[in-house]
């Protein structure tokens, strides 16, 4: 895409396009783990799979946004927990119709098993 966005430091970036699922997991982390201190962060992230393409490219590149934030702020979130934040935020964050079969297995990588509810949720 070769997009670059500066923001001033903020402890609520506003989610529209450019970058909206990097907005919206900086937003998650923000709120949900840094008692909402905005976090003076560069975050540079790159991909060979086109947004769009089905491949779960923005699944993928969530999975490694959050993965980073808590390598960064040394959160205790296990692989679970970064599923289901990143469910989340492509799900109810961003409103992204997303296709459970590329999003959920990203974070828990390989062969992974699980079933859906009516509801659509898959926990």
């Amino acid at each position: 895409m070769g997009v670059e966005e500066h923001s001033p430091l903020l402890n609520v970036l506003p989610l529209e396009d450019p970058l909206k699922l990097h907005k919206a997991v900086y937003n998650r982390i923000v709120r949900d783990f840094n008692d909402n201190k905005p976090l003076p962060v560069s975050v540079f992230t790159y991909s060979d799979a086109p947004p769009g393409s089905g491949l779960g490219s923005s699944s993928t590149m969530v999975v490694t946004m959050l993965s980073a934030y808590r390598q960064l702020l040394g959160l205790p979130l296990g692989e679970y927990d970064i599923a289901r934040l990143a469910y989340d935020i492509e799900r109810i964050d961003c409103a992204f119709p997303v296709d459970d079969r590329t999003s959920m297995p990203r974070p828990l990588a390989g062969l992974t098993l699980w079933s859906s509810s009516k509801t659509n949720e898959p926990w």
